[in-house]
């Protein structure tokens, strides 16, 4: 089932990193004769990745605009987009039967890349971003497909998950709607798993100690903060294009930059793997 919600932008009252993310925002009404009267207000919720730090806004969502405030920190800005719904295509999405093999060839493919195609020293190549972009992109959907698969496979992951997750406890159903999908339940999990930013790794640590009780900043020990420094690279690799929010050129990602990102990515993959196959011995899984 979609979900409204709008892209947002703000600046951490507790680390003051950057965050961009997606937040949930009430449904327009849309049963309103006027237009003005669409506008409806709630609160939501977001965390920031960088500390993991969960705040509480004020929303004010119509059909095409939306704003953000935060009620504790009144002076604190919070840029926003266009508000739409999540797409519900997740509903039929077959999550691949081994994630962690996918993971294996992409890391093989791309190291190829970085060794044959990519600048040894050069900090600003467009081919050494491309393959760091690529490494976060391929850990976030290993983290993604990973919990899907066993929540959509295990009754007892799937029941810790519903039970524990902050955001799913909130979420409001009737029973007339169960009963007409019988699946509205598991529907609704895929989708707000699919709906994660895998890269804010905080959510991504709270999701998995609830549902798998695997702690993923144990398993990074000392690199978690440069994994979390990574992700935001990344993004301003992505976003704008090697250059930082004040508008520096970003040289730090040389091929020997790169490797050590990779080297902690798989630390982190193959932590979790390692975990996952203990699990299914014992519990069974």
């Amino acid at each position: 089932m979609p979900r409204y919600q709008v892209e947002a932008e703000f600046d951490c009252p507790e680390c003051s990193s950057e965050v961009a993310t997606t937040v949930p925002v009430p449904e327009p009404n849309y049963a309103a004769e006027d237009g003005s009267d669409m506008t409806v207000f709630g609160d939501t919720y977001a965390s920031c990745p960088g500390c993991g730090t969960e705040f509480h806004f004020s929303a004010w969502s119509g059909p095409h605009s939306c704003s953000l405030e935060f009620p504790d920190y009144p002076d604190r800005k919070v840029r926003v987009g266009t508000p739409s719904y999540s797409s519900d295509e997740w509903e039929n999405y077959a999550t691949p039967e081994s994630p962690y093999e996918i993971f294996v060839q992409s890391d093989a493919q791309l190291t190829e890349v970085l060794e044959e195609q990519g600048s040894p020293f050069d900090g600003a190549d467009l081919i050494n971003r491309m393959v760091f972009a690529h490494y976060i992109g391929a850990l976030e959907a290993y983290l993604a497909d990973t919990l899907l698969n066993a929540v959509e496979t295990n009754e007892r992951v799937f029941t810790k998950l519903l039970t524990s997750d902050d955001e799913l406890r909130r979420e409001k159903v009737g029973l007339v709607e169960v009963a007409k999908n019988p699946d509205w339940i598991k529907n609704r999990i895929r989708t707000y798993l699919r709906d994660v930013r895998w890269h804010n790794l905080a959510k991504a640590d709270a999701l998995y100690k609830v549902a798998l009780d695997i702690d993923l900043f144990k398993i990074l020990g000392t690199g978690k903060e440069r994994l979390f420094v990574a992700v935001q690279r990344r993004h301003d690799c992505v976003h704008r294009n090697g250059f930082d929010v004040s508008g520096n050129r970003l040289t730090v990602f040389t091929a020997g930059y790169v490797r050590d990102l990779a080297k902690l990515v798989r630390r982190l993959v193959e932590g979790i793997h390692e975990r996952m196959e203990l699990a299914k011995v014992e519990l069974p899984f």
